[in-house]
Parts: structure tokens; C-alpha cells; sequence
């Protein structure tokens, strides 16, 4: 048993191992999402930026599951331990399905992004990135500049958000408890 009350500072690293109980699969894992055809060519910034809905469509199935799956006893305790913990606490999630969040998780960093969530595809547009609950029927474009509405996510080639990374480098230099939790640690 964890004596909570012994630290100040508690960051917690999440993977898709956290979200197999709401149905949804690994990455990396055997029948994982990297192991489909087309990973390499249309799960990336330059697919993102020559052809849009090529992209969309590979991410089709993934904002499907995502959007049928329900927290898991694991979501919810992550939820609970953070109401609780006394000291700062931060959850960084490798995961981009929502799932933390919906659980009730505010402090929280989605270092690859959020596929709930959309954002304009040009770096210098004004659009607030805002939540869809919905895949569209066809390219979304942005209402602002009229560019490529885009996935919230981090794709294959691009860095991670500087908010987030931020947050996350911050927390790690002076955390006296980590935990790790489904994930696989491949992941820089």
C-alpha cells in the first residue's frame, strides 16, 4: 500500500495499455494500430498537409472506437487519485482518446494530442482547437482561413505541443513519486 502522504509531487505516465479495458487496442502490442498498412505513408505531417482526407479516412476507425468507448475502472481511479492527492499532481497521457478526460481528469497533459479534438491545419490561423464529437463526411475546412480542419493529434513528423511538453519536462524535475501505467516506454 502507497502512503500518499509521503510525497509532494506525483506524475503519472499513461499508455494505451490504460484504455484496452474500454475496447480499444494498443499501438505497438501484437494487432496494434502501427502494424496496419499505411501507417508510414498517411499516419504523418506530410500526408496531413499534401492529402487531408487520406489521413482523416487512416484515422477513421481510430475516432470510431474512441468515440464508443466509456472510462474504465482505471480512468476513473486516475480521476480520483488526483481529487485526493494533496500535493501537485500531474498526468501525462501518451493516449488520444479522451478517456482520461471524460473520467474526470483537469490535470492532465495529452502530449500526442486529442482525435476529439480538432484544430486548423495552418500554423498561423486564429481558430481555438474545439471538440467534435462526430467523423465528418467529408474534408472540414476551417471557417477562419479556409484551410484543412485537421485531427488535434501529433502526427509522424511533427513535435510534440509545446504546452503540454512543457508541462510535462516541468512536473519531471522535481517529482518524488512516477508512476507508468500501460505503456510500453518506447515512446520518447
Amino acid at each position: 500500500m502507497i502512503d500518499w502522504t509521503r510525497f509532494r509531487e506525483l506524475v503519472v505516465l499513461t499508455g494505451a495499455g490504460v484504455s484496452v479495458a474500454s475496447g480499444l487496442g494498443t499501438y505497438r502490442g501484437k494487432g496494434g494500430l502501427w502494424e496496419r498498412a499505411g501507417v508510414a505513408q498517411e499516419a504523418t505531417a506530410d500526408c496531413m498537409q499534401q492529402d487531408p482526407w487520406r489521413c482523416w479516412k487512416f484515422f477513421q476507425p481510430l475516432m470510431e472506437e474512441a468515440l464508443k468507448a466509456e472510462p474504465n475502472p482505471a480512468h476513473l481511479a486516475l480521476a480520483e487519485l488526483e481529487k485526493k492527492f494533496r500535493g501537485e499532481f500531474l498526468l501525462i497521457t501518451q493516449n488520444v482518446d479522451g478517456l482520461h478526460r471524460a473520467a474526470g481528469s483537469t490535470k492532465l497533459a495529452e502530449i500526442h494530442g486529442n482525435l476529439l479534438r480538432r484544430r486548423c491545419s495552418s500554423s498561423g490561423c486564429a481558430l481555438i482547437p474545439f471538440e467534435e464529437r462526430s467523423f465528418p463526411s467529408d474534408l472540414p475546412l476551417c471557417p477562419l482561413c479556409g484551410s484543412a480542419v485537421r485531427p488535434d493529434i501529433v502526427l509522424f513528423g511533427e513535435q510534440l505541443p509545446l504546452h503540454e511538453s512543457h508541462l510535462a519536462k516541468k512536473a519531471l524535475r522535481t517529482v518524488d513519486l512516477f508512476i507508468g501505467v500501460g505503456t510500453s516506454g518506447t515512446v520518447q
